[in-house]
């Protein structure tokens, strides 16, 4: 049985936690996380598969009733029980009400509750159903001879800021697509949810299974349509769908795909989208592709290591496959790009360990995620920076760090934060925050800080100006705050330092 507990005290998560792992019911359990409030434990329990949920009633932000009533929505199966430190027994009607298992004070008796837990497993071996979570591997063990199979992918397209607000935010809009997909896989049947990749919120993969080919067919076109179709016009969020061609288990001809090349299928199609917008792709409609962009001119800049240029030619070259419009010239463009990274990393750092190569795949499998050309763009380049960054650490660094800081004072009036120069660098926050407290000496709000209380103090310098003006032009929208930290690190109030500055002036000019 999976076990997921929800308490904003971390002390009884982990008490919990020891208690069920170290009680008899050890081999029969798997606590599949924690949770320390009900929003966070949607998101947990959206990610795979649970069938208890133990959570405390009060909690800030979703509190466990609210939890229960959107997870009974959802899924009923899941069983709960429900823990709280006050005895108010319309606490206990109400979590009944809404399918709770049971209700237990705090503090909570080892013996009771492992009971609970314990004639709920024996009733769930007598009434389980088969599993719509699978690994990749369960997956694969569960096919028999002759059987067709085929892999289905979807992605959210994007995430409309005002409809995630109105929906209750991410972890209510995720848990409201895992229930669309949960629903139509159970209706359909043969359909399951795979579990054990990179658990990214808004990616989802399904291995579909059937009879026939025909039937397959018709199954993966119903499920991608559905679910298409529901969330668009219901939840109003959009989502496209890559799906791979039909591939039998057993008796397989050399046409025939192996089921992991069925992914790569699925992933090849759901990357249309990038160019064509939403909408449902197959794998078997990508043609082979006649020539790619990936240009001498970009070769010899990866040669030299010119990040610059680098950047330059990889922009050029996604224009030039948007406005081409195709889809497989864009994948063999991307291959052709990863392989030049990985035969420089190989010439240049001597690997021949396969840890490139890996990379390598692992980058592009992520890359055929993107959902747009802005999101590719954005993640080809955070991964050209890292590669540049290991093949050429000095230098790289210093381009990074350099461009960092130029950014930073152009835009010092503005207030500038860590992930709109790390945007703007081409490198992720974290590596930008290393940098500058490894390279710089002082971490990124030190570094912003101290250029803008230099620049404080040539601007009080200047006759007539006032200190709320002084304020907006070095990137602080409250003068107070901005007068807290002046007098922090100079030990002046700004008016006391411009008064002072002023007087010192007066005073050399009646010397002279």
């Amino acid at each position: 049985m999976r076990i997921l507990i929800v308490d904003d005290e971390q002390e009884i998560r982990n008490g919990i936690r020891h208690l069920l792992i170290g009680s008899a019911l050890a081999d029969r359990i798997e606590i599949v996380g924690t949770a320390n409030d009900g929003r966070e434990a949607m998101i947990v329990a959206g990610s795979g598969p649970v069938d208890l949920i133990i959570t405390d009633i009060r909690m800030p932000g979703m509190d466990g009733l609210e939890l229960i009533r959107h997870i009974r929505t959802a899924n009923p199966s899941i069983a709960f029980i429900i823990l709280s430190g006050y005895d108010d027994f319309s606490y206990a009607r109400e979590a009944m009400r809404y399918g709770a298992l049971d209700y237990l004070l705090k503090p909570v008796e080892e013996r009771e509750l492992l009971g609970i837990v314990e004639r709920l497993i024996e009733r769930t071996n007598k009434e389980k159903e088969p599993s719509l979570y699978l690994t990749r591997d369960e997956f694969r063990a569960l096919r028999e001879k002759g059987e067709w199979e085929a892999v289905a992918l979807c992605g959210a397209d994007e995430l409309p800021e005002e409809r995630v607000r109105e929906l209750g935010g991410e972890p209510m809009l995720q848990w409201m697509l895992a229930k669309v997909h949960s629903e139509a896989a159970r209706e359909l049947g043969g359909i399951y949810l795979l579990t054990g990749d990179s658990a990214v919120p808004f990616r989802y993969s399904f291995g579909l299974a059937a009879g026939s080919e025909h039937e397959l067919r018709n199954k993966l076109a119903e499920f991608a349509q559905r679910v298409h179709h529901f969330c668009r016009e219901r939840v109003k969020v959009p989502v496209s769908f890559g799906l791979s061609e039909p591939v039998r288990q057993e008796g397989q001809s050399s046409e025939e795909m192996p089921i992991d090349l069925a992914f790569v299928r699925a992933q090849q199609a759901l990357f249309s989208r990038v160019l064509l917008g939403s909408g449902i792709y197959r794998g078997e409609d990508i043609q082979e592709a006649k020539h790619h962009h990936a240009s001498e001119k970009l070769e010899a800049a990866l040669e030299i290591k010119d990040s610059d240029s680098i950047v330059e030619e990889i922009e050029a070259l996604i224009e030039r496959c948007v406005q081409e419009g195709s889809v497989s010239v864009l994948l063999l463009s991307l291959e052709r790009l990863l392989f030049l990274v990985h035969h420089r990393w190989q010439v240049d750092l001597s690997s021949a360990d396969g840890t490139s190569m890996s990379l390598m795949n692992r980058t592009l499998e992520s890359l055929l995620w993107s959902s747009r050309p802005s999101s590719l763009r954005k993640g080809l380049m955070e991964w050209i920076q890292g590669a540049l960054a290991r093949l050429d650490p000095a230098r790289q660094e210093g381009k990074v760090l350099a461009r960092a800081k130029k950014y930073i004072q152009a835009h010092l009036q503005h207030p500038v934060n860590l992930t709109e120069v790390s945007q703007e660098t081409l490198v992720t926050p974290q590596y930008l925050s290393k940098l500058f407290r490894e390279k710089s000496g002082e971490t990124f709000i030190e570094y912003i800080t101290r250029l803008r209380i230099e620049e404080a103090k040539r601007l009080l310098a200047e006759p007539g100006v006032k200190v709320y003006e002084v304020a907006s032009q070095v990137g602080y929208s409250n003068w107070k705050h901005f007068s807290r930290v002046f007098k922090q690190h100079t030990g002046y109030g700004p008016a006391d330092y411009k008064n002072r500055i002023f007087v010192d002036r007066v005073g050399y000019q009646h010397e002279l």
